[in-house]
């Protein structure tokens, strides 16, 4: 069944009359019938409750306004001052970077990262905080996988390299 002429009434006999009805009998469902898809809820009453105030089928609700939230005025660019402060504190906060040797700078709203971070995990994460922060429009991701040198007393005893004894070189030698 394809195109219906909109100009001439479809009649009980043809297959959109019964569109949006259940089937009567479910095992006929899907077989030669065509049947409207079900909306969900939500959408259901809204429609029911627009028609009831006579009201276009699919216009706004009368009540209800638009928002407009983030939309700015034109030409607005968020200065780089408060991006730098939201991106460094977002990597503070972060409790799985380690950006204690982490640069960060900002030029026209793109965030430059640099310096050296443990593992990728780490490094991709930092850049993906960058760019949560509103008004990022690029990040260029400089950060340089390096482990940071522990210091011995760090290191558990079983872990540490055995200790070599110092050879001196003889007396007579100096």
């Amino acid at each position: 069944m394809g195109y219906r002429d909109p100009y001439r009434g479809g009649g009980p006999h043809h297959p959109t009359a019964d569109w949006g009805k259940p089937p009567e009998n479910p095992a006929e469902s899907g077989r030669g019938r065509m049947h409207a898809i079900t909306l969900p809820h939500h959408f259901r009453d809204e429609l029911e409750q627009g028609r009831a105030r006579g009201s276009v089928v699919g216009s706004r609700p009368a009540g209800r306004t638009r928002t407009f939230a983030g939309v700015g005025p034109r030409r607005y660019r968020r200065p780089d001052a408060g991006i730098l402060e939201d991106v460094a504190l977002a990597l503070t906060e972060d409790p799985h970077v380690d950006a204690g040797d982490v640069e960060v700078t900002v030029r026209e709203a793109e965030v430059t990262l640099s310096g050296n971070i443990p593992d990728r995990a780490q490094r991709r994460r930092a850049e993906d905080i960058a760019w949560s922060v509103r008004g990022v429009v690029d990040v260029h991701n400089r950060l340089v996988l390096h482990r940071r040198a522990a210091h011995p007393a760090d290191i558990p005893a079983e872990k540490q390299p055995p200790r070599v004894p110092q050879i001196r070189p003889p007396r007579w030698f100096q």
